[in-house]
This record gives structure tokens, C-alpha cells and sequence, in this order.
């Protein structure tokens, strides 16, 4: 017969052993969470290290190119150039230099990765900082752009050094202390296109407008740079004042690959490929366009470097605006995602 005693012994030591057993179980799924969380954490840093390779990568690929065109005297940018175009990459879209795994093994388990790299120049973008420049040209681009021209004149006073408002562009906003925050303009280059989201009206665009506009207009261009006719969109070429007609017959053109190669005889290519009418000369004057607004050359370049992995799935993504100049590349503006 069991005594008291030794029953009340038996319980005490059952319930140790549950408590036991629970804090077993406790330590072992936090643990085991820890460890996910450090595989995680390791696996984002070899992701993020990727995708900076990625980076560079493109940046030595921008100085081969760089380099090339000096040894064989070429003096344009092309979307056949090797940043431009990678046809043994992605077959749905050329346009994605894609970098494999390379020491990938047997392990069924290892971790799989691959790095997306992306290159445009941002010579085929309508360059915002120039907006109070060229007058009207610019300023009828932004406002098809922004489908307002009250927004694009708020753009082009949060540029300019007037205070108030350019009479010519009554419609611009210098300042609204009524608005939450109060609003004053800049006065001054935009740094980042972030800030033309802070603009009053801004928030009223469609948010597939607004990333439609981010992608046809550039902050990072000197003010003095050209629109480069061999990688510009049919979309900006209508914007700034060609009809829809000469748009699309230049980037049929560049399709068959007709090279605009030389500053000096724009005209005579572009009237090649937009057929017997030639371009206008009248309104839209287009040879005027042509040769006041449009080089050859790209300088200015946005990278899109993107790291995959498959254990754990993640993705981180990178960007960074390049400049090539003859003294070497230099980073105007770094994102990591």
C-alpha cells in the first residue's frame, strides 16, 4: 500500500516532470525560431550583397562599354549597345541581364540564387530640372505628362527662382499656408522625384499616372543635356511636340536598326525613316525640335540590380543612378529595397 507521503512524492514529481517537459518544448520552438530567424537574417545579407554586386557589375560593364566606344571612335549610345540589350538573358525580356549561381551543387537542400540587372540611360527621360529652361517645349511635355498644366506649372515654380508665381505660368502654386503641412516652394533643382510628390495637387493623379511620369522623367540630368534620339520613347517624342505618326516611324526605324550616329545629320536620318512628307516644319516644327532638344549620346544611367533566392524566397532589389564621364564613373544617387 502506498502511503500518504510517498503519494503526495509521486505527484510533486509528476507535475516537475510536466513543468519540465513544457519548458523543454518552450526553449526547443524558440530555438528553432531563433535558428529560422538567423538562416533568414543570413540569407537577406547574402541577398543584399548580391544585389550590390549586381551594381557593380553593371558599373564595370558601363566602363568596358565606355572604353570601347574611345578605341573604335564611336560617339552614340544605341539600345543595341551591351548595357542595353542581353538577348542570351531572359527571352521575355532582353532588356534583364541576368548573372546565374554559378557554384550551384547537388544539395537539393542548398539555397539557389540569381541576380536581375536592369540599365537605362536617363537621356530617353524628360529632364525636370530643365523644365524652366526651355520654356514651353518642356513645359507642354510635362503637362501631357501630368495631364495638367497646373501641375506642371506648380513643378516649374517649385523650380525656378521666382517668387511669386512666373506670370506666364499663373496657374503654379508658390506657397499655401492653408495646407497641411503649409506648402512652400522650393526654389531650387529637385533632388529626388519623392519631392514632387509633396507638390499640392500631387496626391490627386492616379498612382498609375504618377509611376507613368516617374519613368518618362529624370531629376538626376545637368540642365544642358540632350534627349538621346536612339533610346527615347514614341511616348516623350509625342509629349515634347512630334506628331504620333513621326514617333512611330523613328522607333520602327531604330527597330530595323537605323543608328542616329551622328548629331549633325539628325534630320536627314530622321526624314529617312518617317518616309516621302519628310518631317514637319511648320506646327509641330519637328526639325526644329529635332535639332534644338535631341544628341546623340547617353551619360546618365540607372541600374536595377535585383538578388533572387529560393531558401529561404526572398528578394532583395537595388537601384543607383551612374554617371560615365571621361574622369571614371560616379554615383549620383543609392536605394536598396
Amino acid at each position: 500500500m502506498i502511503s500518504a507521503r510517498t503519494g503526495s512524492v509521486l505527484v510533486i514529481t509528476l507535475w516537475l516532470v510536466t513543468i519540465i517537459t513544457v519548458l523543454v518544448v518552450a526553449i526547443a520552438r524558440y530555438l528553432s525560431l531563433e535558428v529560422r530567424l538567423t538562416r533568414y537574417r543570413l540569407a537577406r545579407e547574402q541577398a543584399r550583397t548580391l544585389a550590390r554586386s549586381g551594381v557593380y557589375l553593371a558599373m564595370q560593364r558601363l566602363e568596358q562599354d565606355e572604353a570601347t566606344s574611345e578605341s573604335d571612335g564611336k560617339r552614340y549610345d544605341w539600345l543595341g549597345d551591351e548595357w542595353a540589350s542581353f538577348p542570351e538573358g531572359d527571352p521575355a525580356d532582353p532588356t534583364v541581364w541576368i548573372v546565374p549561381d554559378q557554384m550551384r551543387g547537388t544539395d537539393p537542400q542548398a539555397s539557389r540564387w540569381e541576380i536581375r540587372i536592369h540599365m537605362a540611360d536617363e537621356e530617353r527621360k524628360l529632364n525636370l530640372n530643365a523644365l524652366p529652361g526651355p520654356g514651353d517645349v518642356f513645359f507642354r511635355a510635362a503637362s501631357a505628362l501630368l495631364g495638367s498644366a497646373q501641375l506642371a506649372a506648380t513643378v516649374e515654380d517649385a523650380l525656378d527662382a521666382e517668387d511669386p508665381p512666373a506670370p506666364s505660368h499663373s496657374l503654379g502654386v508658390e506657397s499655401d499656408s492653408a495646407a497641411t503641412p503649409p506648402y512652400q516652394a522650393k526654389n531650387g533643382p529637385i533632388a529626388a522625384f519623392e519631392e514632387l510628390l509633396e507638390l499640392p495637387g500631387m496626391a490627386a493623379i492616379p498612382i498609375e499616372q504618377v509611376s507613368a511620369f516617374r519613368q518618362l522623367t529624370s531629376v538626376y540630368l545637368p540642365v544642358l543635356s540632350k534627349l538621346n534620339i536612339n533610346t527615347v520613347t514614341p511616348e516623350l517624342l509625342v509629349a515634347v511636340g512630334f506628331r504620333e505618326a513621326t514617333a512611330q516611324a523613328i522607333r520602327s526605324c531604330r527597330e530595323r536598326g537605323t543608328v542616329f550616329a551622328d548629331p549633325t545629320t539628325l534630320v536627314p536620318t530622321a526624314e529617312a525613316c518617317v518616309g516621302p512628307n519628310g518631317l514637319s516644319t511648320s506646327d509641330p516644327d519637328e526639325q526644329g525640335l529635332l535639332m534644338s532638344l535631341f544628341g546623340v549620346e547617353s551619360h546618365t544611367f540607372t541600374v536595377v540590380s535585383e538578388a533572387r533566392m529560393d531558401r529561404p524566397a526572398l528578394r532583395v532589389r537595388m537601384e543607383a543612378v551612374i554617371r560615365r564621364s571621361p574622369d571614371g564613373l560616379q554615383v549620383l544617387a543609392w536605394r536598396e529595397g
